[in-house]
């Protein structure tokens, strides 16, 4: 479990939060997969988080590029966050902090109890069983390269809980990157094109 404060969540699943700093001792390792949640004895939480690095620094060595990961601050602004969470003058640059660096993911139950709430279902037109395949968790980013190159014919807009792309609440950003990308076919980006003008 990794707990936040409530004005991280919507950050978080932007995918605009992707690292955290945090004291103490060392309480995860990488590779491995947390529940994110607000509050630290409710059996809910608001999505799963991998930790992908995981090192420790000082406060002090943070830089403009490592405040916005944090959530889209400045480092000014953060510094202001920090106090405001850890207490009045409790930014010193010389204080040891473990990094976390982490992206959303999701299983496969997550995504089919938003469906039609049948997990692993035998439906054989299923393209969420495709793309699982034999992962235990994937990426946002992942979902939308599958969608783009699966070219599926679900709309996202009057098709909600058919789209993976809905379903998973993929940010735009991995679709848009996708409509750049040197690396799948010009159809799949006209795809990814078509993805993004039925968010609007």
């Amino acid at each position: 479990m990794i707990l936040f404060q409530p004005e991280h969540v919507q950050p978080i699943l932007e995918d605009i939060k992707v690292k955290t700093r945090r004291l103490g001792k060392k309480r995860w390792n990488v590779n491995t997969v947390h529940k994110a949640k607000t509050v630290m004895l409710s059996k809910d939480y608001f999505t799963l988080l991998r930790i992908l690095t995981l090192h420790q620094e000082l406060l002090g060595a943070m830089n403009e590029r490592d405040a916005i990961d944090e959530g889209g601050y400045t480092l000014e602004g953060y510094k202001e966050e920090w106090e405001r969470i850890n207490g009045k003058n409790s930014w010193e640059a010389g204080l040891l902090v473990w990094v976390v660096q982490f992206e959303r993911v999701f299983n496969l139950e997550e995504i089919c109890n938003k469906c039609w709430g049948k997990v692993g279902c035998d439906s054989k037109t299923c393209c969420v069983r495709q793309l699982f395949e034999s992962r235990e968790y994937i990426t946002p980013k992942e979902i939308a390269e599958f969608c783009c190159r699966q070219r599926c014919h679900h709309s996202m807009k009057y098709h909600e809980t058919l789209c993976p792309v809905k379903l998973a609440g993929v940010n735009t950003k991995y679709l848009r990157e996708l409509t750049k990308s040197q690396e799948i076919e010009t159809d799949s980006k006209g795809y990814a094109i078509k993805r993004l003008n039925e968010y609007v």
